[in-house]
Protein backbone atom coordinates (compact mmCIF):
# COMPACT_ATOMS: atom_id res chain seq x y z
CA UNK A 1 0.00 0.00 0.00
CA UNK A 2 1.12 3.54 -0.23
CA UNK A 3 0.49 6.70 1.20
CA UNK A 4 -0.23 8.97 -1.58
CA UNK A 5 -1.82 12.48 -1.45
CA UNK A 6 -3.67 13.43 -4.41
CA UNK A 7 -0.76 15.68 -5.82
CA UNK A 8 1.71 13.39 -5.35
CA UNK A 9 0.87 10.44 -7.93
CA UNK A 10 2.96 6.95 -7.90
CA UNK A 11 7.17 7.87 -9.11
CA UNK A 12 6.78 10.65 -6.82
CA UNK A 13 10.27 11.28 -4.92
CA UNK A 14 7.82 11.98 -1.77
CA UNK A 15 5.66 8.82 -2.43
CA UNK A 16 6.42 5.97 -0.07
CA UNK A 17 5.32 3.13 1.46
CA UNK A 18 2.48 3.34 4.61
CA UNK A 19 4.79 2.93 7.28
CA UNK A 20 2.05 4.01 9.78
CA UNK A 21 0.19 1.89 12.70
CA UNK A 22 -1.88 0.10 10.28
CA UNK A 23 0.68 -0.92 7.73
CA UNK A 24 1.60 -4.59 8.19
CA UNK A 25 4.56 -6.25 10.03
CA UNK A 26 5.11 -8.25 6.95
CA UNK A 27 5.57 -5.22 4.60
CA UNK A 28 7.86 -3.80 6.96
CA UNK A 29 10.84 -6.82 6.61
CA UNK A 30 9.42 -8.54 9.81
CA UNK A 31 9.05 -12.37 8.47
CA UNK A 32 8.54 -13.42 11.85
CA UNK A 33 4.66 -12.34 11.71
CA UNK A 34 2.07 -14.57 9.74
CA UNK A 35 0.09 -12.49 7.24
CA UNK A 36 -3.11 -13.90 8.14
CA UNK A 37 -2.95 -13.75 12.12
CA UNK A 38 -4.23 -10.36 13.44
CA UNK A 39 -2.12 -8.04 15.50
CA UNK A 40 -4.37 -9.14 18.58
CA UNK A 41 -4.84 -12.24 20.83
CA UNK A 42 -7.72 -13.79 19.25
CA UNK A 43 -8.03 -17.73 18.30
CA UNK A 44 -9.87 -18.76 14.96
CA UNK A 45 -13.09 -18.59 16.30
CA UNK A 46 -13.01 -14.97 17.59
CA UNK A 47 -11.72 -14.09 14.21
CA UNK A 48 -14.50 -15.50 12.91
CA UNK A 49 -16.81 -13.60 15.41
CA UNK A 50 -15.29 -10.26 14.45
CA UNK A 51 -15.47 -10.95 11.18
CA UNK A 52 -18.99 -11.76 10.60
CA UNK A 53 -19.94 -9.05 13.09
CA UNK A 54 -18.21 -6.47 11.03
CA UNK A 55 -20.22 -7.89 7.59
CA UNK A 56 -23.09 -7.41 9.29
CA UNK A 57 -22.40 -3.48 9.55
CA UNK A 58 -22.15 -3.65 5.77
CA UNK A 59 -24.65 -5.96 4.50
CA UNK A 60 -24.65 -9.78 4.20
CA UNK A 61 -23.12 -11.93 6.16
CA UNK A 62 -21.30 -14.70 4.15
CA UNK A 63 -18.25 -15.50 5.47
CA UNK A 64 -17.73 -18.98 7.75
CA UNK A 65 -15.59 -20.58 9.90
CA UNK A 66 -13.76 -22.14 6.20
CA UNK A 67 -13.05 -18.77 5.21
CA UNK A 68 -10.94 -18.21 8.04
CA UNK A 69 -7.18 -19.85 7.83
CA UNK A 70 -6.38 -22.57 9.68
CA UNK A 71 -3.36 -21.18 10.93
CA UNK A 72 -4.99 -17.81 12.30
CA UNK A 73 -4.72 -18.42 16.05
CA UNK A 74 -2.13 -20.55 15.41
CA UNK A 75 1.32 -19.62 17.46
CA UNK A 76 4.12 -17.75 15.26
CA UNK A 77 6.09 -20.49 14.67
CA UNK A 78 3.48 -22.68 12.16
CA UNK A 79 2.27 -24.98 15.19
CA UNK A 80 -1.71 -26.47 15.10
CA UNK A 81 -4.27 -24.81 14.60
CA UNK A 82 -6.34 -23.32 17.67
CA UNK A 83 -9.42 -25.72 18.66
CA UNK A 84 -12.53 -23.84 17.94
CA UNK A 85 -13.46 -22.95 21.30
CA UNK A 86 -16.58 -20.33 20.54
CA UNK A 87 -15.83 -16.61 22.30
CA UNK A 88 -18.19 -15.39 24.56
CA UNK A 89 -19.98 -15.57 28.34
CA UNK A 90 -22.67 -17.93 27.66
CA UNK A 91 -24.37 -16.41 31.10
CA UNK A 92 -24.13 -13.36 29.88
CA UNK A 93 -25.28 -14.56 26.37
CA UNK A 94 -28.69 -15.68 28.61
CA UNK A 95 -28.68 -12.19 29.86
CA UNK A 96 -29.50 -10.87 26.66
CA UNK A 97 -31.77 -13.80 25.22
CA UNK A 98 -34.13 -12.48 28.25
CA UNK A 99 -33.50 -8.73 27.76
CA UNK A 100 -32.07 -6.60 25.34
CA UNK A 101 -32.31 -9.08 22.36
CA UNK A 102 -35.63 -9.77 23.29
CA UNK A 103 -35.20 -13.49 22.05
CA UNK A 104 -37.63 -14.17 24.30
CA UNK A 105 -40.21 -12.84 23.01
CA UNK A 106 -40.56 -15.19 20.45
CA UNK A 107 -38.24 -17.82 20.98
CA UNK A 108 -38.00 -20.88 23.99
CA UNK A 109 -34.66 -21.60 24.89
CA UNK A 110 -34.84 -24.97 26.98
CA UNK A 111 -37.13 -23.82 30.42
CA UNK A 112 -36.47 -20.32 29.17
CA UNK A 113 -39.39 -18.56 27.37
CA UNK A 114 -42.83 -20.37 25.63
CA UNK A 115 -43.88 -18.33 22.72
CA UNK A 116 -44.86 -20.34 19.71
CA UNK A 117 -43.79 -17.33 17.30
CA UNK A 118 -40.62 -18.31 16.32
CA UNK A 119 -38.71 -21.69 16.71
CA UNK A 120 -38.31 -23.68 19.51
CA UNK A 121 -33.92 -23.24 20.41
CA UNK A 122 -33.92 -25.61 23.37
CA UNK A 123 -31.44 -27.81 20.88
CA UNK A 124 -30.05 -25.61 18.57
CA UNK A 125 -26.59 -26.19 19.24
CA UNK A 126 -27.22 -30.27 18.34
CA UNK A 127 -29.04 -29.39 15.06
CA UNK A 128 -27.28 -26.54 13.99
CA UNK A 129 -23.72 -25.00 13.21
CA UNK A 130 -22.32 -21.81 14.98
CA UNK A 131 -21.69 -20.47 11.52
CA UNK A 132 -25.58 -20.76 10.99
CA UNK A 133 -26.70 -19.20 14.76
CA UNK A 134 -24.10 -16.18 13.84
CA UNK A 135 -25.72 -16.31 10.10
CA UNK A 136 -28.89 -16.07 11.30
CA UNK A 137 -28.92 -13.78 14.05
CA UNK A 138 -27.16 -11.19 11.43
CA UNK A 139 -28.90 -12.20 8.58
CA UNK A 140 -32.38 -13.75 8.99
CA UNK A 141 -33.67 -13.15 5.48
CA UNK A 142 -30.43 -14.23 3.82
CA UNK A 143 -30.10 -17.64 6.13
CA UNK A 144 -33.59 -19.18 4.94
CA UNK A 145 -36.82 -19.49 6.88
CA UNK A 146 -37.29 -22.24 9.03
CA UNK A 147 -40.13 -25.04 8.01
CA UNK A 148 -43.41 -23.86 9.72
CA UNK A 149 -42.61 -20.36 10.20
CA UNK A 150 -43.64 -17.28 7.93
CA UNK A 151 -40.70 -15.55 5.89
CA UNK A 152 -39.53 -12.37 7.87
CA UNK A 153 -40.27 -12.76 11.42
CA UNK A 154 -37.42 -12.20 12.72
CA UNK A 155 -36.05 -8.70 13.04
CA UNK A 156 -33.21 -8.08 10.72
CA UNK A 157 -31.32 -5.64 12.80
CA UNK A 158 -29.29 -7.41 15.47
CA UNK A 159 -26.34 -6.61 14.01
CA UNK A 160 -27.02 -2.68 14.88
CA UNK A 161 -28.50 -3.31 18.08
CA UNK A 162 -26.14 -5.53 20.01
CA UNK A 163 -22.38 -4.80 20.81
CA UNK A 164 -19.85 -7.45 19.56
CA UNK A 165 -19.82 -8.71 22.68
CA UNK A 166 -23.05 -9.11 23.24
CA UNK A 167 -23.67 -10.99 20.30
CA UNK A 168 -20.64 -13.31 21.14
CA UNK A 169 -22.39 -13.80 24.12
CA UNK A 170 -25.53 -14.54 22.67
CA UNK A 171 -24.00 -17.14 20.20
CA UNK A 172 -21.94 -18.88 22.72
CA UNK A 173 -25.29 -19.44 25.02
CA UNK A 174 -27.17 -20.46 22.14
CA UNK A 175 -24.37 -23.19 21.27
CA UNK A 176 -24.41 -24.64 24.82
CA UNK A 177 -28.60 -25.55 23.75
CA UNK A 178 -28.21 -29.63 23.46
Amino acid sequence: MRDLSPDRPEGHPRARPCRGRGASRQSQGRPDRQADKPPIALNRSEVWALTAFLESLGGTVDVTLDDIPKTAGAPAGGGAATELKLPGDPKAGEAVFTGKGACIACHKAGKIGASPVGPDLSQIAKIQTPDYVMRKILDPAGSGTVAGFPKGVMPPMFGQTLTAKEYVDLVAFLMTLK
